[in-house]
């Protein structure tokens, strides 16, 4: 796979992800939650991330970098609590979408748009 193409992959990986979990949050925000800003923040950085990244800009991988960090760690978190409360199809859930993300962290890495 060429690098352009591993950069669309990620890029368009971080969209989807981004767009699921503001859907998912809209969805409890319905339900009487109260925002705390941390979902919004990372969302935001990987959306703004893969627009940059799309125009292949240095800051984009780097922006794109920082948001799926914050995204790896909310899926560890969730996972951990889930597998707490017994939950275990969603702590394997959250578990594997951790390892997927590090993957794509990885290939941006190899990429070398960080370097």
């Amino acid at each position: 796979m060429k690098n352009g193409h591993r950069t669309k992959t990620i890029a368009i990986f971080s969209g989807l992800l981004s767009m699921v979990v503001i859907i998912a949050w809209v969805l409890v925000f319905a339900r009487g939650a109260k925002p705390d800003g941390t979902i919004e923040f990372m969302a935001g950085l990987c959306i703004t991330g893969e627009i940059f990244l799309l125009l292949k800009t240095m800051f984009g991988a780097k922006l794109n970098i920082v948001g799926l960090g914050l995204v790896v760690y909310s899926l560890l978190n969730a996972a951990g609590y889930y597998g707490a409360q017994d939950n275990v199809l969603a702590a394997v859930v959250f578990a594997g979408l951790f390892v997927t993300v590090g993957i794509l962290i990885s290939m941006e890495v190899y990429t070398g748009y960080l370097q």
